[in-house]
């Protein structure tokens, strides 16, 4: 790694400080909560899913992935329920 990284962090104006938007040498993404950010450089999303407060898998334009190792391996059944619970709380 070569020199320093140049970042800035822009957050929610109530006490809980939520970061709404990140920079990180020119690579700039928007948060919404923990569910969600969308890098606004290269228009990516990316989608997270919990199982209680553990994160386990990602969604990616190029596919969903295990995040949480072997113990909480899903099946896309199971992220999809997870997505469907989301949606109803």
């Amino acid at each position: 790694m070569s020199g320093a990284e140049n970042a800035s962090s822009a957050y929610d104006g109530d006490a809980l400080r939520d970061r709404v938007k990140g920079t990180v040498n020119g690579v700039t993404t928007a948060y919404v909560g923990n569910y969600y950010e969308y890098n606004v450089t290269i228009g990516a999303p990316t989608s997270y899913y919990y199982a209680g407060s553990t994160r386990v898998a990602l969604r990616t334009p190029q596919g969903v992935y295990s995040v949480a190792g072997r113990e909480f391996a899903l099946s896309v059944a199971d992220i999809a329920h997870a997505r469907e619970a989301q949606h109803k709380a």
